[in-house]
């Protein structure tokens, strides 16, 4: 239970408190201070805390001072209250981000299982479609990575695939199943040293590059980058239609 209130937004010394108070049911400092095991100084201080946000509530008896845990219904209303504060603030939020020109993100990633990391970033975004240069090295994964785990995800999630591939043997063999696993592949004559780089487009903003002979990949967020290889590809494959 203290996770879960952690969870909702409690730091983990309100959680002990209010957990405390609540099987207490109504206590002074020091019963609260010996049941929680925390100092009655910071007692005071979570109570006070607590009271403010209308968790708990407090009743005086002559010189004694009493304390309750409020219905649990009110950490939802606390909830509530944050969510549309949140609301109200957020367009202020993005009109205050839009004012300034975001830098690239550029991500790094090594060696074969960073670039499955990159793979399973591809997979993010559902009923999708992801255009693609292959790059007939990736079979260095073999089919326990690829048909085992990614292509049934990426069908799983409804992400199409247009791919620009290299024309050799090797590659020819995956026209078959082209249809069943949701994927449109056009053949180029591309040069050996452009096959041998994997360069993806998806999520409207995202750029992956795979190099699978020396074993590193690349995840560049940036709309103009995106947009420019999607403009090239787009010419590529209608010439190549």
């Amino acid at each position: 239970m203290q996770n879960q209130l952690e969870k909702l937004g409690f730091d983990p010394k309100e959680a002990t408190l209010y957990l405390a108070l609540l099987e207490l049911g109504e206590a002074g400092i020091v019963e609260i201070s010996r049941k929680s095991g925390l100092k009655r100084t910071t007692v005071y201080h979570i109570l006070d805390d607590l009271k403010s946000r209308g968790l708990v509530s407090q009743n005086q008896k002559g010189k004694k001072v009493r304390y309750m845990a409020e219905d649990p219904h009110s950490i939802g209303q606390s909830l509530k209250e944050k969510e549309a504060l949140f609301e109200k603030t957020l367009p202020e939020l993005l009109s205050i981000a839009n004012m300034f020109e975001k830098k690239p993100a550029i991500r790094y990633f090594e060696g074969l299982n960073g670039i499955k990391e990159v793979y399973n970033d591809e997979l993010k975004h559902e009923s999708s479609e992801l255009l693609c240069w292959w790059a007939e090295s990736y079979a260095i994964f073999g089919d326990e990575f690829f048909y085992d785990y990614y292509v049934p995800e990426r069908l799983k999630k409804k992400i199409w695939v247009r791919s620009i591939m290299p024309r050799n043997d090797a590659m020819a063999k995956y026209d078959a199943n082209n249809e069943k696993e949701l994927r449109q592949v056009r053949v180029a004559d591309l040069e050996p040293t452009f096959a041998e780089l994997e360069i993806s487009l998806y999520g409207k903003s995202k750029v992956s590059i795979k190099s699978f002979q020396e074993k590193f990949a690349l995840i560049i967020e940036s709309r103009a980058l995106f947009n420019t290889l999607k403009n090239i590809f787009e010419l590529q494959w209608k010439s190549l239609g």
